[in-house]
């Protein structure tokens, strides 16, 4: 570590995919707050996934990227899935380690860096929700549910399925996957650690 390294340099190199679709309202702030957290790693990339917006997703990506090589978009003709686009995004890029985050820009900068602090420390960084009490009680419900049954049919003790995880991309590389629903998280989960890829969670708001 040099004299100009940051405290909380992190020696890895990141790919983060953010599939989009219609969140102009949204995706700068998305972008600048990942920005602003990858500045701890080593090296990274950005790759969106517009899928098909037809509001103004495409045209304010197209800005940001013109002033940062390091962000690329992708850009659908029709609405793909999310499950489709995260995979997508995941197969284009080049980086050591991936992890997808929602265009909506539903966690800060300072939550996301708690998932960072924690790469390398096992095969899998997975982000479950602390807050859950800020939810819908219907979809708290539904949420456990969710989990419930995953646990149950897959012999696993995971607290969340649907969080930001960070996985190699040579483990990625492997995984033979079915899905393009909302259901791909834990497909990837399930898969991996199914195979003996050891795991952490990493509880943010």
């Amino acid at each position: 570590m040099t004299r100009n390294t940051p405290l909380n340099y992190i020696d890895k190199t990141v790919s983060v995919t953010i599939p989009c679709l219609n969140e102009s309202q949204n995706i700068r702030k998305t972008i600048e707050g990942l920005v602003q957290t990858l500045t701890c790693v080593k090296d990274y990339e950005i790759i969106v996934i517009n899928d098909g917006s037809i509001d103004e997703t495409r045209e304010i990506v197209e800005a940001i990227s013109s002033k940062n090589s390091k962000i690329t978009l992708i850009n659908h003709s029709t609405t793909m899935g999310r499950g489709f686009s995260i995979k997508e995004g995941y197969s284009l890029s080049t980086k050591e380690y991936l992890i997808c985050f929602n265009g909506k820009c539903d966690i800060e900068p300072e939550e996301a860096k708690k998932i960072f602090v924690a790469l390398g420390a096992q095969g899998l960084v997975i982000s479950t929700q602390a807050n859950t009490h800020d939810r819908p009680l219907i979809r708290q419900l539904f949420s456990k549910l969710y989990t419930f049954i995953l646990n149950f049919s897959f012999g696993l003790k995971l607290s969340y399925y649907n969080g930001s995880a960070f996985i190699k991309k040579s483990d990625f590389e492997r995984l033979e996957l079915r899905t393009n629903s909302y259901a791909l998280d834990a497909e990837i989960l399930i898969k991996l650690i199914k195979s003996g890829v050891s795991f952490v969670e990493i509880p943010v708001n």
